[in-house]
């Protein structure tokens, strides 16, 4: 089940404390966390995309916002959904005739050539500037773009969410101020690169079998390609893509840029370079010889999506996509601060582990009680296990102890992608959330009536509103039963109440996609909670089930109440149907 605790384990039998292996030594060789999935089966999100990615495809460029550019040219069709500003300046030449200029607002042209038609929202102002048909006659100037740049849009950001949350098929190795993607796969090789590293890197190398596509799924809000190449010159541009969702800027310079990028929500500025493939991004600001450089050409390169059945029923994931924080009593990708209580299970954090007088792992003791992806410093605290951490590890008065009284051992590894896991937390919640309820939810006055006829899986749907004002919450659904609890809000409240039901904790899920708070007080939580994008208080209560959020605040006596309770009572219910 947990793919990455094997790994770990089969590195470190037969190592004593003092033989622990070192993953951050000066100019070694890194191989980050991938996933292994069946070679006969291809993610099913990758053919989603390509049906969202359909309407950019005719363009070479499209830039959702406004397009400023100079001293260069678009070989292919432009599409700009605000203002199109160009000035010594080329549309089209590599794909003419037809509309080369697609314009949502106004079109402003000064030395430029269009190889046909353009269809414009707004006005359009050219000033030497012609339009140019290939049998000699003039183009002509269309009213209305012709394009819808809000559907555009939402195609184009979805397409790269969910890219983004397909898993990495192939590892990312770094040397140096160089960077390796190596891929076997046939058909779609999926890789992670961090924005950090690309920074840093002077020499990329994609080496994936010929005919193969690479989806390089590149993450961090401010994304560099500088002054180096992508490897081999055999590689085939149009059947390589980087994506970009979190970046909010992009900067090209004096970078061969081999593939397509789709970067929705980024402003991109490219100067001086040469684009062999597509551009899908939020705006393309460039300032033509306003830095002493011309604006990066954009060659006339169309990306080759995979070949995909998109009319077929894609396989359910969500189960899949939890196989491995199931195995935790606590799974957040931020930081975890608690104190005076226990959580019986297993923790990971993705940030830093901070808890005094605690308790982890009592009822499921051995092998790695806890794993933080920062720093982990305890105090008056005990694990039944090994502690595991990717930065310091402090212990003060701390006890690590094994089943039948062997002593635990604190390694210092980076032993879990906390980043690719945040994907697929928030992948589960994204489809979770398109279930429609199947059962009945009565609210009357401060009581809550869940309902459920359903034999496989009921689905309920509770307003937070309606949570914070409860005393008691009754469920009743047949016997062996699934139950998921979509509550709809952004700051949660469970609050001197319980849930009453015969249905077993470990096959109920409270489901909150939409929070940012959850805050649980004096409260009996049967049950577990996906909240990906919440932080979480949890003072004097019982929790039986686990935890899957972005991170834990608790503070101990700080506010006169413990922190609560995290009792082992594991998820074990089926999400697909």
């Amino acid at each position: 089940m947990r793919v990455w605790m094997l790994v770990l384990w089969v590195m470190l039998a037969g190592c004593s404390a003092s033989e622990v292996p070192e993953f951050e030594s000066a100019g070694a060789t890194q191989r980050r966390g991938w996933d292994v999935p069946d070679p006969d089966a291809q993610d099913p999100r990758v053919c989603q995309a390509q049906a969202d990615l359909a309407a950019a495809l005719p363009f070479n460029v499209v830039s959702l916002g406004d397009f400023v550019s100079g001293h260069s040219d678009v070989e292919g069709r432009l599409a700009v959904g605000g203002r199109l500003d160009v000035w010594h300046y080329g549309v089209g030449l590599r794909d003419p005739d037809g509309v080369v200029a697609a314009v949502g607002g106004h079109l402003l042209a000064s030395d430029a050539a269009f190889h046909g038609d353009v269809a414009v929202a707004g006005e359009a102002w050219f000033d030497n500037a012609g339009l140019y048909r290939e049998d000699g006659t003039a183009g002509v100037v269309h009213r209305g773009s012709g394009v819808d740049f809000d559907a555009l849009a939402a195609g184009l950001e979805r397409a790269s969410d969910v890219l983004s949350s397909v898993a990495a098929t192939g590892p990312t190795i770094a040397g140096g101020t160089h960077l390796r993607l190596v891929g076997g796969r046939p058909d779609v090789n999926v890789f992670r690169l961090g924005a950090d590293a690309l920074a840093r890197t002077q020499h990329l190398t994609i080496e994936v079998p010929d005919g193969a596509h690479a989806i390089i799924n590149v993450h961090g809000d401010a994304v560099r390609f500088q002054n180096f190449g992508v490897f081999p010159t055999s590689l085939d541009p149009s059947r390589v893509l980087f994506n970009a969702a979190e970046a909010r800027t992009v900067r090209i310079e004096a970078f061969g840029f081999r593939g397509s990028l789709l970067a929705p929500r980024a402003s991109v500025d490219f100067d001086n370079g040469r684009f062999d493939g597509q551009l899908f991004a939020g705006a393309v600001l460039g300032d033509g010889l306003g830095d002493g450089q011309p604006d990066g050409q954009f060659n006339h390169v169309a990306y080759n999506p995979p070949v995909c059945v998109v009319d077929e029923p894609q396989p359910c994931t969500m189960d899949a996509d939890l196989e491995l924080v199931r195995g935790y009593n606590v799974f957040v990708t931020g930081d975890y601060v608690a104190g005076h209580s226990d959580i019986e299970g297993r923790l990971a954090a993705g940030g830093d582990i901070a808890v005094h007088r605690y308790s982890v792992g009592r009822m499921d003791p051995d092998g790695l009680a806890a794993v933080a992806g920062l720093d982990l410093s305890a105090e008056d605290a005990s694990f039944h296990g090994d502690v595991a951490a990717a930065g310091a590890i402090e212990l003060r008065r701390v006890g690590l102890v094994r089943t039948g009284g062997a002593r635990g051992q604190a390694w210092n590894l980076l032993a879990e992608d906390f980043e690719e896991q945040a994907a697929r937390l928030e992948a589960v919640s994204a489809d979770l959330g398109q279930l429609a309820p199947t059962a009945r939810t009565q609210v009357s006055g401060r009581s809550i009536r869940l309902i459920g006829e359903e034999h496989r899986q009921n689905v309920f749907v509770v307003a937070a509103q309606d949570l914070a004002r409860a005393d008691r919450l009754d469920l009743a659904v047949p016997e062996g039963t699934d139950v998921v609890i979509r509550v709809e809000g952004e700051d949660l409240v469970f609050s001197n109440f319980a849930v009453f039901t015969d249905t077993p904790a470990s096959r109920i899920l409270f489901h909150a996609p939409a929070a940012r708070t959850v805050r649980i007080e004096a409260f009996r939580f049967w049950g577990s909670l996906l909240a990906p994008g919440a932080s979480v208080d949890f003072d004097n209560g019982q929790f039986n089930g686990s935890l899957f959020a972005r991170q834990f605040d608790g503070d101990g006596l700080d506010d006169a109440e413990p922190d609560g309770q995290f009792n082992h009572h594991p998820l074990v219910s089926t999400l697909c149907r």
